[in-house]
């Protein structure tokens, strides 16, 4: 549902646009003047602003230009002029502002919904463009950089371990002998991230396909929990498998993309958790007879207006100086991608300070237990 604000002092105009609006299907916002606007800016971060122009205190023009030069963050909110018949002038001002269209008064209720309308489907048009320009951009990136960093890293990781292991005698000063453990780690770090971008690459671009087995759900959540025992228990992490659903069915799926999107997340779970923090591993039966994986833990969290751009390759939740987590940002876009070959789907439910639940929803992969058993008898 979108989200309108509407500024006028006059509250009856207010009003009748509102209950309009509001019969379309949108969620209406009201402010009497610019002050009292930009407060309701900041506080609902609205899709579109239609706004008087003439109005007492901060009137709609010096409104725009507040908004623009002070609230870059709501710089790009689609915006409408609402003004009198004797308001060409101001009105052609407000265009040269930044204004997208302007509505004349008295409002006919058509054209306002038309008006409304249209705007808000052109800047859709326009962001759905910016963002296939961008996943060009992207997919791009990914596609070339990969391979250029190889040669290099190769020499970077090979001659550093010669040193790092004294093949040709000792380096003296161990303060060197530190540093090339630093730049082994280093590159050896550096080559997961190429590598795990080609995976991407390959997945994104449809030459990995699924190899369709009976899988043991209950069997497959200690497997994974097992490949992360000695970094859990290194980072005094507890990892457990909880068995709430002791009668989840078995699942018709390839184990090994499956456990490749679990292992992505609960690397995330142990990076974002805090020593002595938990982390649990748990499989239920939804309520079409398919399987949900969670993990569950109890690390920092996030802004659920945040969640979705997690999803968006080289997104990271942290940034600049206050990050601490290291990473490229392709794990959740290889998790999606992963369940998106598995006929399957990806949701996250997080909020900050108590930590992250992400479920993988298998059910459409295995439609049902059906599936699973035929495929078992067949094997069998």
């Amino acid at each position: 549902m979108h989200t309108i604000l509407i500024i006028d002092d006059e509250p009856e105009i207010r009003r009748l646009m509102g209950k309009r609006l509001s019969a379309a299907g949108y969620r209406i916002i009201e402010a009497e003047n610019g002050r009292s606007g930009l407060d309701s800016v900041k506080a609902h971060n609205p899709d579109l602003i239609l706004c008087d122009i003439v109005m007492p205190g901060l009137n709609g023009l010096d409104f725009l230009k507040t908004l623009r030069r002070d609230c870059p963050k709501f710089a790009d909110i689609p915006f409408i002029f609402v003004t009198g018949q004797h308001g060409r002038a101001d009105t052609v001002k407000g265009l040269s502002l930044g204004a997208d269209d302007y509505l004349t008064k008295p409002v006919d209720g058509d054209i306002l919904l038309t008006k409304v309308r249209s705007t808000l489907n052109r800047i859709s048009r326009l962001e759905q463009r910016m963002k296939e320009e961008m996943d060009a951009l992207r997919t791009s990136v990914l596609s070339a950089l990969p391979h250029e960093l190889r040669t290099p890293l190769t020499h970077i990781i090979g001659f550093s371990e010669i040193l790092k292991n004294e093949v040709h005698g000792p380096i003296g000063n161990r303060r060197y002998a530190e540093y090339v453990s630093d730049i082994y780690a280093g590159g050896q770090q550096l080559l997961g991230i190429v590598n795990g971008s080609l995976e991407l690459i390959d997945v994104l671009c449809g030459r990995t396909l699924p190899i369709i087995q009976t899988v043991d759900t209950l069997s497959f959540l200690d497997d994974c929990a097992a490949a992360f025992q000695e970094i859990s228990t290194q980072t005094a992490i507890n990892l457990v498998v909880v068995r709430a659903d002791a009668n989840v069915p078995m699942m018709a799926t390839d184990p090994a993309l499956l456990r490749q999107a679990v292992n992505a997340v609960l690397s995330n779970a142990v990076k974002f958790s805090p020593p002595m923090g938990r982390i649990e591993l748990s499989a239920a039966t939804d309520e079409t007879g398919g399987v949900s994986i969670s993990v569950r833990d109890t690390g920092t969290g996030i802004e659920p207006a945040q969640v979705e751009r997690l999803f968006q390759t080289f997104e990271q939740y942290e940034s600049g100086d206050t990050r601490q987590h290291g990473g490229a940002g392709i794990g959740l876009t290889m998790v999606r991608a992963l369940m998106n070959i598995l006929d399957g789907q990806v949701t996250i439910d997080s909020q900050p300070g108590i930590g992250t639940t992400v479920s993988l929803d298998v059910t459409a992969a295995a439609k049902n237990t059906q599936r699973a058993q035929q495929l078992q008898a067949n094997s069998g």
